[in-house]
């Protein structure tokens, strides 16, 4: 089993501000690590999310916002950091109708759908 770490952030996207934004990548074996941020203007990005994961784990990523209608955006994707992201910063992209899940080198994970809630 291969450890491979790196970073994410979380940018907003949506063209409004939002509100208790909680973005978080989580494996079954490493520990999870969460980005908070209690406001994000327009186009703000908020950075300190760590990646830890290996070659056998499953990286699911989970975000939850509030945007400027005041409605709540809740969603979860499972997408894989690889070996070639090793040591680069994944971005998470917080859109008003859906979210993207930006690799620095492998495959990413576009056009992820929110919950209805």
């Amino acid at each position: 089993m291969s450890e491979y770490t790196g970073t994410f952030s979380v940018q907003n996207n949506t063209g409004g501000v939002i509100t208790n934004v909680t973005v978080m990548h989580a494996t079954t074996d490493w520990p999870n690590s969460t980005i908070y941020q209690s406001s994000m203007g327009i186009n703000a990005t908020a950075t300190g999310g760590i990646v830890d994961t290996s070659t056998t784990n499953k990286d699911r990523w989970s975000v939850s916002f509030t945007d400027s209608n005041g409605d709540l955006r809740t969603g979860q994707e499972d997408c894989g950091f690889e070996s070639e992201d090793n040591g680069l910063n994944v971005i998470i992209v917080l859109c008003l109708e859906y979210f993207n899940i930006v690799m620095p080198a492998s495959s990413s994970c576009d056009d992820n759908s929110y919950q209805q809630t």
